[in-house]
């Protein structure tokens, strides 16, 4: 992360390990969506250019930890994620926001957003 971006976090109080936010999603996996890596803010910070918040919700998801060095790992973890999705009776994405977690000496994990049964 560039050291403006990181200074920018730092004065809106950011915490935790650096997160990449999928959201916005216009369709399925076929289609577009918005993506911001940044960390976690406490509550609904007021932020100006180049910076931008997302506000996420809870709700079900998947870990699917990514073993190696990155980022072949995470390349290789989303392909693990749409070879478990395309599986017969897989539970179903929800198309809400899924994350990408860099937390330091240990593995990457995608967190997948699933429709509650």
């Amino acid at each position: 992360m560039r050291a403006d971006a990181m200074r920018i976090l730092e004065a809106l109080g950011a915490f935790g390990p650096v997160i990449a936010v999928y959201s916005g999603y216009e369709s399925d996996v076929g289609g577009s969506y918005q993506l911001l890596v940044g960390r976690q803010v406490q509550g609904a910070a007021v932020v100006s250019s180049p910076a931008s918040c997302v506000s996420t919700q809870g709700g079900a998801y998947l870990v699917f930890p990514c073993a190696g060095p990155v980022p072949q790992a995470v390349i290789e973890g989303w392909r693990d994620v749409w070879a478990f999705f395309e599986r017969e009776g897989a539970p179903k994405r929800s198309y809400t926001h899924d994350f990408e977690i860099y937390r330091d000496g240990t593995p990457v994990e995608i967190w997948v957003a699933v429709r509650e049964s």
